[in-house]
């Protein structure tokens, strides 16, 4: 659907580097894994602070607008719908 196209497209889900590629035989093969990140990339609080400004852009940029909207049942049942994070907002 063009909802997963949209996903994988902006890479919120999956990875889409890889489709096509042949799994067994990536899965048997003995590898470096120096071309790995080895570092991911952090936002921190500052950051956000300044992208939330412009809301419709911070909702798109980080994917808060990929899923459609939470029906009648899922807004009287919220609890199902909380996302917990541990740490750093950028976690979420």
């Amino acid at each position: 659907s063009s909802v997963i196209y949209i996903n994988y497209k902006n890479k919120w889900v999956g990875f889409p580097e890889i489709d096509g590629c042949d799994c067994s035989t990536a899965l048997k093969t003995k590898v470096n894994n120096n071309l790995c990140t080895e570092k991911v990339h952090r936002i921190y609080p500052p950051q956000f602070s300044l992208e939330t400004q412009n809301c419709e852009n911070f909702q798109q940029k980080y994917g808060f607008n990929r899923y459609p909207r939470a029906s009648e049942e899922e807004l009287e049942f919220p609890i199902a719908f909380i996302i917990l994070f541990y740490k750093d907002l950028d976690q979420v």
